[in-house]
């Protein structure tokens, strides 16, 4: 199996040259080369904003995505003096970086974004992933 564009040129010596084989079909159901893919939409530009420490520090926090979701999936978010970072279970963590006071995204361009009840108290973030906005509520 190759992941070269040039594959199939490669499988057909093989198969019919040093294997003689000729009734296996060489060409890949559903496979569409790399140069005939429809192009991507550009990566969304995002700009980084400073925002205030002690409101850092009101987003740290355990959370937990619902169960009927993903079962037994606790993020972590830690206060780290000038910024957050979030950690899944015992993955590797990753930093928030701020777009807003409420927003942050990750290297892997997640995006989160914090939400409050009435009284200022944050009660749980949501993630903005894949199209879909998975909220997560917070349990510590």
């Amino acid at each position: 199996m190759t992941n070269s564009g040039n594959g199939e040129g490669i499988f057909k010596d093989l198969l019919e040259v040093l294997l003689k084989n000729t009734y296996t079909p060489i060409e890949w159901e559903g496979y569409t080369p790399y140069d005939k893919l429809p192009p991507r939409p550009p990566l969304k530009q995002r700009i980084q904003v400073a925002v205030d420490p002690t409101v850092l520090q009101r987003y740290a926090g355990r959370y937990c995505i619902p169960p009927d979701i993903m079962p037994n999936i606790i993020l972590t978010v830690r206060w780290e003096g000038d910024h957050l970072s979030v950690q899944e279970n015992d993955e590797p963590k990753q930093e928030l970086v701020p777009e807003s006071a409420t927003q942050f995204f990750t290297i892997a361009d997640d995006v989160y974004t914090f939400e409050t009840d009435a009284q200022g108290r944050v009660i749980q973030m949501i993630l903005h992933a894949d199209g879909k906005d998975i909220p997560i509520k917070r349990i510590e």
